[in-house]
């Protein structure tokens, strides 16, 4: 983990957009928070951090089996 390295908030944004990224293509948030984390050397606690801050919200993802259950399809 890298120490000192500051993010603009522009990167910041860009980091917690290709979160949602993982999140749209069927990841659980907390892994998706954890793949970008180790990529970019910090805590996956710091992407919740820069997400907050800028008042993003986690997309909500129907899957297709969810869909099939509730529509009884």
């Amino acid at each position: 983990m890298s120490i000192g390295i500051k993010h603009s908030k522009t990167e910041q944004r860009k980091v917690v957009n290709r979160v949602f990224g993982l999140v749209r293509n069927g990841h659980s948030i907390t892994s998706a928070r954890k793949t970008v984390a180790k990529e970019i050397g910090v805590s996956p606690n710091t992407l919740w951090v820069w997400q907050n801050k800028f008042g993003m919200t986690t997309p909500n993802v129907i899957k297709a089996t969810d869909l099939v259950k509730n529509n009884g399809v």
